[in-house]
């Protein structure tokens, strides 16, 4: 995967741009600091990276003072690539002429990734790319991840580079077998696999997969085949597979059949997401947010939560800031508040924090009604969070009461139920999933999926890492 160094002052921010780099695969480093990053990529433990993203306004050395300070101690071969990260306006912008690409916050992982596979595929000028004025690439599938499974290593490159250079993200495995235990690491949104391999082939490998069950059974897989016989097709389709693809392959023909089966996956993920924001407080835009996390909604509570107690008092901060005089801490202060609230949907207070950095950088007078303002929506937003946090975390609370004691007993006779691979642990595990999920749903379902299908050994590990969080001794 791509190597890249994100550089924000905001541990939020490189908290939430981490996490839609991770989803495309990419290998991820973080700076708080130019100095940081300069120490990174220039100290006795050098960090090589093939992309930076700097953020414009970073405390200490700027993010174009930091660009200008490593292009004189690199080499011009070894010079990453650069993005430029910034919540300034346009005007601004216009006014730098730095000759890097420049992506406005807040903005999505599709725009992201839209302008890193423009930048490696050299189809793009520098510019200025706004967060909400792009979408999907014209293929329709970029930022989609496949796995491709071909033990031929050449035709195994000519649809890694296809896909490549559609700004798919690829994954590849040698054989079927390869192939299943990745697709239990890691989601992927589509999986092409070829029919005939050593070890295990693309049917059976297919198989295995549908019987795992959960989001298993509805991740499109695609056979690729020399085979064009019905009988061939029918195999593939009883097997699991949703269709296939003919050897050699057509690039006309191959887009057109991930496009409508990826198509069809987005649709329903993102119908799974709606779902999940259903309880979302009118004060949060939680649909735009949660597109810069790749639909994350637990991280994205966690992130709201972590928002709302760092700035609670931010607004006097923001004062006492003005009433000593010192402009540049007021204002990165605000550019701060303004940056991360507009990247978790709090779009009240990121717009009075707009307002009110133009405020400061113009040494107005009337700033206060400004911060009026600005504490009225953050003591308005820290109310919505509360309740909606409150009301998740109530089944823990209710935890530290006797019935703590109750759940731990029960979940000691799930383990031992597990260990002796006995079929009453369904009923048990039934009985204790509504109470698990509230505080570990991925888990919680997984675990169910393991006792369902009988895999007692993956089931007692997962629940013994399960009893160790919730500090309950076996």
């Amino acid at each position: 995967g791509l190597r890249v160094l994100a550089v924000d002052d905001n541990e939020t921010f490189l908290r939430i741009i981490s996490e839609m780099l991770d989803r495309f695969g990419f290998r991820v480093t973080t700076a708080v600091s130019g100095e940081e990053a300069e120490m990174l990529l220039t100290g006795e433990n050098e960090v090589v990276v093939d992309l930076i993203l700097m953020d414009w306004n970073l405390p200490g050395a700027s993010g174009i003072e930091t660009i200008h300070h490593l292009r004189r101690k690199l080499e011009l071969e070894t010079l990453p690539a650069i993005i430029l990260m910034t919540a300034y306006g346009d005007s601004e912008l216009e006014d730098s002429d730095n000759g890097l690409p420049l992506l406005l916050k807040p903005f999505t992982g599709s725009t992201l990734l839209d302008m890193i596979v423009n930048i490696f595929c050299g189809t793009d000028r520098p510019g200025v790319v706004k967060g909400a004025s792009r979408g999907r690439s014209p293929s329709g599938i970029a930022g989609c991840r496949i796995l491709v499974a071909e033990d031929n290593h050449l035709n195994l490159q000519v649809v890694r580079e296809l896909l490549q250079s559609w700004g798919v993200l690829v994954d590849t495995a040698g054989d079927g077998a390869e192939a299943l235990d990745m697709i239990q690491k890691k989601e992927y949104d589509l999986a092409l696999l070829d029919i005939q391999m050593p070890e295990m082939d693309g049917l059976t490998a297919t198989r295995k997969i549908r019987a795992m069950g959960g989001r298993y059974q509805k991740m499109p897989i695609l056979a690729m085949t020399a085979h064009v016989f019905s009988a061939d097709r029918q195999k593939s389709l009883a097997a699991g597979m949703n269709g296939h693809v003919t050897k050699p392959l057509d690039p006309d023909a191959l887009r057109q059949t991930l496009s409508r089966w990826l198509k069809d996956n987005s649709e329903e993920k993102a119908a799974n997401t709606a779902v999940k924001i259903d309880e979302c407080p009118a004060i949060l835009d939680c649909e735009a947010a949660l597109r810069r996390l790749a639909g994350n909604i637990d991280l994205y509570w966690q992130l709201l939560g972590e928002f709302c107690r760092d700035n609670k008092n931010k607004a006097a901060e923001i004062e006492l800031a003005l009433v000593q005089d010192d402009w540049h801490k007021a204002h990165r202060l605000t550019h701060t508040l303004k940056g991360v609230s507009g990247n978790l949907g709090a779009m009240a207070v990121h717009n009075a924090a707009i307002r009110l950095e133009q405020a400061i950088l113009g040494h107005a007078a009337d700033y206060r009604n400004l911060l009026v303002e600005i504490a009225e929506h953050l003591e308005a937003l820290s109310v919505s969070v509360e309740r909606l946090i409150g009301g998740k975390e109530v089944v823990a609370a209710e935890l530290t009461a006797s019935n703590k004691a109750d759940m731990n007993k029960d979940l000691r006779e799930l383990l031992r139920l597990v260990q002796l691979h006995d079929i009453d642990a369904e009923s048990l595990f039934t009985k204790l999933a509504p109470v698990l999920a509230e505080m570990f749903p991925p888990a919680t379902e997984d675990l169910g999926h393991k006792i369902t299908n009988l895999d007692f050994t993956a089931a007692k590990r997962l629940l013994t890492e399960l009893m160790a969080n919730m500090e309950v001794i076996p």
